[in-house]
């Protein structure tokens, strides 16, 4: 059984995995890649059309491990010979009006530049797996034989968590001072969630000459 527990994160025993926020208008909305990727790669999961929307924040189970995909559902592609990382910096936020969230997750382009001559630099090649470039199943094979996941916070973080990813960055467009004024309740749930999967944040520096 699948039960809602707020829009894009759905409880699954004591696991959670992320998920479009489709899922919450019911399962006829279950016609977008991201969701039905999603439950190929689970494995041993069933569900039911049944949703339980909890009454506050208190109530959710954030803190807890993210289930791991079914490595024999990934789907062998081209990599890069040499050690890289995927990366993905494009949002659904990215063309939306201005809003918190905007301000807050979709990353200028400066800042975008900075963090992929930061990891040039470390060594890394390159891979944008943004965009819809592969299927989900290509996608987790690409994320499985990467040194790493680096880009904007999004549920490709989480996503490469259930993988089973070496490291995972993501970058906010903002300080943290500025992320909990404009989303204080949607950081202080997802906190806890990050840390307890080891999915590492950073934030911008607004003295950073970029």
């Amino acid at each position: 059984m699948i039960t809602q527990i707020r829009p894009s994160i759905h409880h699954l025993g004591d696991q959670i995995i992320w998920v479009s926020s489709e899922i919450s208008k019911g399962r006829n909305h279950f016609d977008t890649e991201l969701t039905n990727g999603i439950y190929e790669l689970i494995p041993n999961i069933t569900w039911e059309p049944v949703y339980t929307r909890y009454n506050s924040m208190f109530e959710l189970d954030f803190p807890c491990d993210l289930v791991k995909f079914d490595e024999s559902k990934f789907v062998t592609c081209e990599i890069p010979d040499v050690p890289y990382v995927t990366i993905q910096f494009d949002s659904s936020r990215d063309n939306e009006p201005d809003s918190n969230e905007k301000r807050t997750h979709s990353l200028d382009e400066n800042w975008k530049i900075w963090i992929m001559n930061k990891y040039r630099s470390m060594g890394f090649e390159l891979v944008d797996i943004g965009g819809k470039r592969w299927s989900l199943e290509e996608t987790a094979y690409i994320i499985k034989h990467s040194q790493g996941h680096v880009g904007a916070v999004s549920g490709f973080s989480i996503f490469s968590r259930c993988v089973g990813d070496n490291f995972i960055h993501q970058y906010y467009n903002t300080g943290p001072r500025e992320l909990m004024e404009a989303i204080p309740e949607m950081h202080l749930g997802y906190i806890s969630l990050f840390a307890k999967n080891n999915i590492i944040s950073f934030f911008r520096d607004p003295n950073l000459n970029i």
